[in-house]
């Protein structure tokens, strides 16, 4: 996603981590400042939480060495002796956010926040936990050299003297996460270590607003289903006897008007993937699904509605996708690969303004 440093150089996110220089600023002798740093996450379909043990953070101030922090223990889910804190990623949806750090710092820019983390090989300091066909299992996550590099996100930040500057680091775990190669989407047991290459966008709290919206059943339906050629059974239920559809997912992409980047709503595979994602719950009181995604540059987005999200599973770390297969467990080797159809339902566009929440009702009002 684009985004803007706090010093008005723009600055554009690839896939993965931040590659970004920092501000040409000086660090303060006397003046202060407080700066806090918070962590959001997007949702994924297939996982019950994504654990991730964090042991510090470091913050590196224009023209001086980089300065390691603890992390705030009441943000923590778990926090141990050895001053680790685990949390798991996937309770920070939609506007839902911890706060990493927040402190008294000089003032001035920085050109770069580190998260300390432990992810090693086949141990389970930071693990997914997975959903296979209602069997859930625990799997290591590791991080190819994150024990030495930590998740660096390269972008800059400004501690204003005797202000308070707000800063969040959106996680996107959907696209973070990648399978073991010649993993399939369902296991009896982990057998391999799941991989974690963080993309992570850092965005300025006073630049950003929200998306919250219901989704009416009757969009769902093979009559109004603008994907009814691909989808032809319309949405399918989880559950035929409450009839709640499961894997509702809308898919956020942006600048869907620019001339020279126009966007084609399209599923998680490398190429003109969505910014980030949200999962639709249903709302029994008021009998809609609803939803929020938060922490989104002013602009302009498009959003795709799909009820097959389930299906748009993780990559291999090889690149490839997961294969999808129909198990019953526990025997799985009458596994039969199948070949499920991913499509949007509905789609419409969207306009974020600073602050406010924006309308993202299916169908639009």
């Amino acid at each position: 996603m684009n985004s803007k440093w706090i010093c008005k150089i723009p600055a554009l996110m690839a896939a993965g981590l931040f590659g970004l220089g920092g501000c040409d600023g000086s660090i303060e002798d006397d003046a202060t400042g407080i700066m806090n740093i918070g962590l959001t996450d997007g949702p994924v379909d297939n996982a019950e939480a994504i654990h991730i043990q964090f042991t510090g953070l470091e913050l590196k101030p224009a023209g001086g060495p980089p300065e390691r922090f603890d992390l705030n223990s009441d943000s923590c889910d778990e926090f141990d002796t050895a001053g680790n804190c685990t949390i798991d990623l996937l309770l920070l949806q939609g506007t839902k956010y911890r706060t990493l750090f927040s402190g008294d710092l000089p003032a001035g820019d920085y050109q770069w926040v580190r998260l300390l983390v432990n992810a090693e090989q086949n141990v389970m300091d930071s693990y997914i936990t997975i959903n296979n066909e209602g069997t859930t299992m625990d799997c290591p996550l590791w991080i190819p050299s994150g024990g030495q590099t930590g998740l660096k996100i390269v972008s800059g930040m400004t501690v204003t003297t005797n202000g308070v500057s707000n800063y969040m680091l959106d996680f996107d775990a959907r696209t973070s996460v990648t399978a073991p190669p010649g993993l399939p989407s369902v296991l009896e047991e982990c057998v391999q270590n799941y991989i974690l290459k963080p993309a992570i966008r850092i965005v300025d709290e006073t630049e950003v607003g929200s998306i919250a919206g219901t989704i009416d059943p009757d969009v769902l339906k093979t009559t109004n289903n603008q994907s009814a050629d691909v989808l032809i059974d319309g949405c399918r239920d989880e559950d035929i006897v409450d009839g709640i559809v499961d894997h509702l997912d809308i898919y956020v992409f942006e600048n869907f008007d620019a001339p020279n980047n126009p966007v084609m709503v399209d599923d998680y595979d490398g190429q003109d993937d969505p910014i980030t994602s949200a999962i639709a719950e249903w709302n029994a009181d008021s009998s809609t699904y609803e939803y929020e995604v938060g922490y989104l540059l002013a602009g302009d987005y498009k959003l795709g509605l799909t009820c097959t999200a389930d299906v748009d599973v993780m990559p291999n770390d090889d690149g490839l996708v997961a294969e999808n297969f129909n198990c019953d467990l526990p025997d799985a080797s009458t596994c039969e690969k199948t070949d499920l159809p991913f499509g949007f339902v509905a789609e419409r566009d969207v306009n974020v303004t600073i602050g406010p929440l924006t309308n993202g009702d299916f169908p639009a009002p």
